[in-house]
């Protein structure tokens, strides 16, 4: 019993002087912290010190419910582990989705808006290189205005380079009050690279485009 016992002691000691820096690495919770987040193993108090510590598209996962504002500007994920971050916002360029599972941050790829004046239908799109899974070097913008009953008032196609930022502005005739305008984003050999976007109604736009009859 008693060289067991040794044995056992003999263990625990060559453990403790042995591999300090194993022990080291660990990460153990410091009584009394109020800890947030959660980031590759580590506990952060902070939300902010968390996603400033986190690379491009790691995942988060939250601690507790936090009101700290926080301004995200890489692709994260943030679990949300049954709490909330009420104070979160997306940088420029990005956006941020929320469900019941988690907080998404991603590049803000495709912006566009329309709107009509009597004949004319002026549509914006924006378009920044991003994480769509677009690999293309080149493809086209095709938009196309309908009315209410679905039907297609007016199309246009134009040709964008992918690898490059761009600003495209639109003027369509249309012989109907338009309901809806959809944004078809396609290859070079005219296969659609991602599912067609239905763009919002935006009256400013009159003032920023080609004139309006």
């Amino acid at each position: 019993m008693r060289k067991a016992m040794s044995r056992l002691t003999a263990a625990l000691l060559c453990l403790l002087l042995c591999a300090p820096t194993a022990l080291a690495a660990v990460d153990l919770p410091v009584i009394g912290q109020d800890y947030k987040v959660s980031l590759n193993g580590t506990r952060y108090v902070s939300l902010n010190a968390a996603v400033a510590a986190a690379e491009d598209g790691d995942e988060l996962t939250l601690l507790k419910t936090t009101t700290e504002r926080c301004e995200i500007n890489k692709r994260l994920t943030i679990w949300r582990n049954g709490h909330e971050a009420s104070q979160l916002s997306a940088g420029a360029g990005y956006v941020l989705e929320t469900d019941d599972e988690a907080y998404r941050v991603s590049i803000l790829t495709f912006l566009g808006a329309y709107c009509q004046e009597g004949e004319r239908c002026l549509v914006s799109v924006e378009y920044y290189p991003g994480y769509d899974g677009i690999t293309e070097a080149n493809g086209s913008f095709v938009v196309a205005c309908y009315n209410d009953a679905g039907q297609m008032l007016a199309a246009t196609v134009k040709p964008v380079d992918f690898s490059e930022p761009a600003a495209v502005f639109l003027n369509m005739i249309v012989q109907d009050e338009v309901e809806t305008v959809k944004l078809f984003v396609m290859s070079s050999s005219c296969a659609p690279l991602l599912e067609n976007m239905e763009l919002e109604y935006d009256a400013s736009l009159a003032a920023m485009g080609p004139p309006m009859a």
